[in-house]
């Protein structure tokens, strides 16, 4: 079923330390490289980082797991809309990162 491999999905993505395989890097690495292009283009925030990016698509996919967000069907359109929304360019800049002495992967030049 859909919603057990999305619920497998998010228990791996927001567990405790990301998998030893590199995986995780390489997936904000192409994050990296996507919003490089949408921020030169203007259609996201300057400050959006992939770190953000992946954050947001573990909240869509917690919006899909009935069992922990208590939605009905189809909130995570209105969910996805909202994030959405938040990565657009806006007059206020988003809070500055907590510093973690954990640096996240850039995309190569």
């Amino acid at each position: 079923m859909i919603e057990d491999r999305l619920a497998q999905t998010l228990d791996r993505v927001t567990a405790a330390a990301p998998p030893e395989d590199g995986a995780f890097d390489r997936f904000l690495r192409h994050l990296d490289r996507v919003l490089s292009r949408a921020r030169a283009a203007g259609l996201v925030r300057p400050e959006l980082e992939p770190r953000d990016v992946a954050a947001a698509v573990v909240m869509v996919l917690a919006t899909v797991r009935p069992r922990l967000s208590g939605g009905c069907d189809g909130d995570w359109r209105r969910y996805m809309a909202l994030l959405l929304d938040g990565m657009r360019p806006a007059p206020i800049p988003l809070p500055a990162r907590a510093q973690t002495g954990v640096s996240a992967p850039t995309a190569p030049v």
